[in-house]
């Protein structure tokens, strides 16, 4: 699966509405024989990452786990997922034998709405944004669209078939019955109180949600780097004031609160997957002092680094 500046496949947010593509996979009950972890060979995990546009993930068998917002859900058969534009996620300990990923531009949400004046755009809401993710029932209101999706949606295998060949267009019907889907399955979500639509401050064009996912993108990709609010800014063409409140309006968190999750969050994999020494991590991610790496790091974390470390 391609992520971040273009839709899973290759296709063009600036093209197409909407990608839906299903997902399957078989995992063996037993492991290979020259294997020597039981669990680790066939579980796969998808990086941390952003993009321009939503998504909405339906675990239909199998299970993994989701981490978003400062936040770690487990998936389970029927478990539905919603990220904003720009929402910084990733996957782990990826079990699922099938999913269908739904994929589609803040340009399909306008068009939905085009009476309306303002910048248009969904939220989570109510169970949704409480509990970060829902679980679809077959006698909820979302599960024929569900079903629906799941019948239309081209099928790739990721064990045997190539998943970054392109699926740049679908065929003209295909793509209609997509969309009359996609728009069922966001009313009944609407109409569930686990979506809003509200007009937002923020600019959701394109051009510019994809100035701000390659600054995300950097930051993600490289925390030891530091890069000041000011550099930030101008990465994204915006004025220092501008910035923060449009930061913290697309992130739910400060900018400076967003860099030390993620150094927070690369300094726990150097504790568990490394040998390098509270010193040599917190030198290494560019904290200053081992006081202020001690607590920066319990404040995300609620432990210090050593404690963190005996504890796994």
């Amino acid at each position: 699966m391609l992520y971040q500046e273009t839709y899973q496949a290759g296709g063009d947010p600036a093209k197409m509405n909407l990608s839906s593509v299903t997902y399957v996979r078989e995992i063996p009950s037993t492991p290979p024989p020259d294997s020597t972890d039981n669990m680790q060979y066939h579980v796969s995990a998808f990086p941390m990452h952003c993009h321009s546009f939503y998504e909405m993930n339906y675990t239909a068998d199998g299970s993994a786990e989701a981490e978003f917002g400062n936040r770690l859900i487990t998936l389970h058969p029927g478990t539905l997922t919603f990220y904003t534009p720009l929402t910084v996620h990733r996957n782990q300990k990826d079990l699922r034998t099938r999913q269908i990923v739904l994929q589609f531009s803040p340009r399909f949400v306008q068009q939905l709405f085009s009476s309306r004046t303002g910048n248009a755009a969904l939220f989570p809401a109510g169970a949704l944004m409480a509990c970060g993710s829902v679980t679809v029932r077959e006698d909820s209101s979302l599960y024929p669209a569900i079903g629906q999706l799941l019948d239309l949606s081209p099928c790739l295998n990721t064990e045997t078939d190539d998943v970054s060949r392109p699926i740049l267009s679908f065929p003209p019907l295909l793509e209609i019955r997509l969309c009359a889907a996609l728009t069922a399955l966001l009313s009944s979500m609407m109409q569930e109180g686990m979506l809003r639509l509200s007009d937002t401050n923020v600019d959701f064009h394109a051009h510019s949600l994809m100035k701000m996912q390659a600054l995300l993108s950097r930051l993600i990709s490289a925390p030891e780097k530091k890069l000041s609010m000011e550099e930030a800014a101008a990465m994204v063409n915006m004025s220092y004031s501008n910035f923060c409140r449009t930061f913290q309006s697309i992130v739910g968190m400060s900018y400076v609160d967003f860099c030390n999750s993620v150094r927070v969050r690369r300094a726990k994999e150097l504790l568990l997957h490394t040998n390098l020494s509270v010193t040599e991590i917190s030198a290494r991610l560019n904290f200053g002092s081992i006081s202020y790496f001690n607590r920066i790091f319990k404040k995300y974390s609620g432990s210090t680094p050593l404690a963190y470390r005996a504890a796994r």
